[in-house]
């Protein structure tokens, strides 16, 4: 089965891109392979309207988290900037950024776990596994990588802001206000979750000091529409129901978190059995209806994946997941066209370049309709410009579209 990144600017303070372009994060999984197609689509279940909420990865994307600039990550791996590794643990943990960067968050989480058993001092590598679980879905882990951290250095801006968005994510306000209050002077990541929660709790002048702040920063990949909205809010001393409703913290049932951590780790007969109970207690619940669909889907229970999308979406119209499951049982049954006929409206609804443009692009080109490929791998390529695969796909398409 033919198988989610944002891209943005990283900071030399955090381990997190500051300001990450809308949803990305349902991305490149839908060519490479399943098991990155389950953490693209983990990702996107606990974060379903990302596309009008930039702030986490993680959670996901993050938790979503995403690509950054390998040279900010090798500046994270030693005190003061120094990238050459002089150890076995400083080489690991070199590793262990890069695979992050590529989000290959299992593989990274090993190299990681490695570096801290021979240098348990390694900051760079507890930060490191503290982002690498929280991308994958484990935030019980990573709050515990991030403790490491702080127990080591108290005042880590990237280990701060790790642990107010976990909190952040699970609507702990208060928890998360904590800690990223502490990484707010040197890690702007941390800005938009503090802006969020101070809007949810009516705080409007410390909102729109956030707010403005983001503003100022003048970064390239800030939703500023989003944002003035957030700043609007704040001085009007009002939060509208529809802007509350993209910044709240998405509510997830905790087998359906579970779930898609015992997927990413390809344990289907747990993470089915999570589903499934999650299912029991709420029926209805378009989450853990998207989460037994994958599962089926990477069973081979194509047809029972169909129903459950599309009980997710009868639930949710806006469920990005379960729009690009539907499209993917398509194309598993050689209904192409209709399944084209899906991530188009994927590509028109959700800004960015997730799964839905992979697929699109990918169709197009099996349908050799070249110029309708070309603009969709042009912008996978200046999303992801380390995509090697794409930009060959995108010659090619040029190539035959000229023709």
């Amino acid at each position: 089965m033919d198988s989610q990144s944002r891209v943005a600017k990283e900071r030399t303070d955090a381990a997190i891109d500051p300001f990450p372009s809308e949803t990305s994060r349902l991305d490149e999984a839908i060519r490479r392979g399943d098991e990155l197609l389950v953490q693209s689509l983990r990702s996107e279940e606990s974060r379903r309207r990302s596309h009008r909420r930039w702030k986490i990865l993680l959670i996901i994307g993050g938790l979503a988290m995403t690509a950054a600039c390998l040279s900010v990550v090798l500046f994270l791996l030693q005190p003061g900037g120094n990238a050459t590794p002089s150890t076995d643990a400083d080489q690991l943990s070199q590793s262990g950024w890069q695979l992050w960067q590529q989000q290959q968050y299992d593989a990274a989480t090993a190299k990681f776990k490695e570096a801290v058993k021979i240098n348990p001092q390694l900051t760079a590598a507890w930060n490191g596994l503290g982002w690498s679980l929280f991308n994958s879905g484990d935030a019980d882990q990573a709050i515990g990588a991030f403790d490491h951290v702080l127990k080591l250095e108290p005042k880590h801006p990237a280990a701060l802001n790790g642990m107010g968005q976990i909190y952040l994510s699970r609507n702990e306000l208060d928890k998360a206000e904590k800690y990223l209050l502490q990484a707010a002077p040197s890690a702007s990541a941390s800005w938009y979750g503090l802006a969020s929660i101070y809007l949810l709790q009516g705080k409007w002048d410390d909102a729109a000091t956030y707010a403005q702040k983001i503003l100022d920063a003048n970064e390239p990949d800030v939703d500023t529409k989003m944002i003035q909205a957030m700043l609007n809010a704040a001085k009007g001393h009002k939060l509208p129901d529809e802007l509350r409703e993209q910044i709240a913290p998405e509510k997830v049932a905790p087998e359906v978190s579970q779930g898609w951590v015992a997927l990413n780790h390809g344990d289907t007969v747990k993470a089915k059995e999570l589903f499934a109970k999650a299912l029991a207690n709420h029926p209805d619940d378009a989450d853990a209806l998207n989460g037994m669909g994958w599962l089926m889907l990477n069973t081979g229970d194509v047809d029972g994946a169909k129903t459950k999308f599309q009980a997710a979406l009868d639930k949710d119209p806006e469920a990005a997941g379960a729009m690009n499951g539907l499209a993917s049982v398509d194309q598993a049954q050689d209904k192409l066209d209709d399944a084209i006929k899906i991530w188009e409206q994927m590509v028109k609804k959700v800004p960015g370049v997730h799964a839905g443009t992979y697929g699109l692009a990918n169709a197009y080109m099996a349908k050799k309709q070249y110029d309708k490929a070309v603009p969709l791998y042009e912008k996978i390529v200046a999303a992801n410009p380390n995509d090697a695969d794409a930009k060959a796909r995108l010659s090619e398409a040029r190539q035959k579209s000229a023709k």
